[in-house]
């Protein structure tokens, strides 16, 4: 079997620029983090309260994400015990970065390293610009909480060398486990 693929530039003499491409085998077409994976630059970070603790009503957990000399292109994901308000801001100023978390490469085999890293519980001197407002995360009030989660169903595409700030702050009434990812590519 083989794939043809014709294209054309605008603007350009198609006289000297070839309008098709055969190719002996099936083109292949997966996501782009899929791609990103096989080519060893798709990572992931998170962060989860350590079990024994719970997130008080009312308490905040911060998740602090500089990135480096590359923007990311991102999925952020939060998941509760309980309601909960999610927010995300940008240029965000601390006075201390906080506890660094470990990033991890989809691709065991490859010694890539991400530029961009991420720390919980940094200290805040200004919380930045909120980028979109609020996002409620429903999940339950009280001690017979359910649970709930809300990411983004597309890429958040981070600008490089910027501080983001990923907060969640507990609504449900009751303590409650909570956890923080973010999945990315740089490119």
């Amino acid at each position: 079997m083989t794939t043809r693929i014709s294209y054309g530039i605008p603007g350009v003499n198609s006289s000297t620029v070839p309008e098709s491409v055969t190719y002996a085998k099936p083109l292949p077409t997966i996501s782009v983090p899929h791609a990103r994976t096989h080519e060893g630059k798709f990572y992931d970070v998170s962060y989860l309260i350590p079990h024994g603790g719970e997130l008080a009503n009312d308490a905040t957990i911060n998740i602090l994400v500089t990135t480096g000399a590359s923007s990311a292109h991102s999925i952020p994901i939060w998941q509760v015990g309980g309601d909960c308000e999610a927010h995300i801001f940008e240029d965000v100023v601390v006075s201390a970065n906080g506890t660094a978390l470990d990033v991890y490469n989809h691709a065991r085999w490859s010694t890539n390293t991400a530029l961009l890293t991420a720390y919980h519980a940094p200290t805040i001197t200004n919380d930045g610009t909120e980028l979109g407002g609020a996002i409620f995360i429903p999940g339950g009030r009280g001690p017979n909480s359910a649970g709930g989660s809300a990411t983004f169903n597309f890429e958040f595409d981070m600008k490089s060398s910027t501080n983001y700030l990923f907060r969640a702050i507990n609504r449900s009434g009751a303590a409650i486990m909570g956890s923080f990812g973010l999945s990315f590519y740089e490119p």
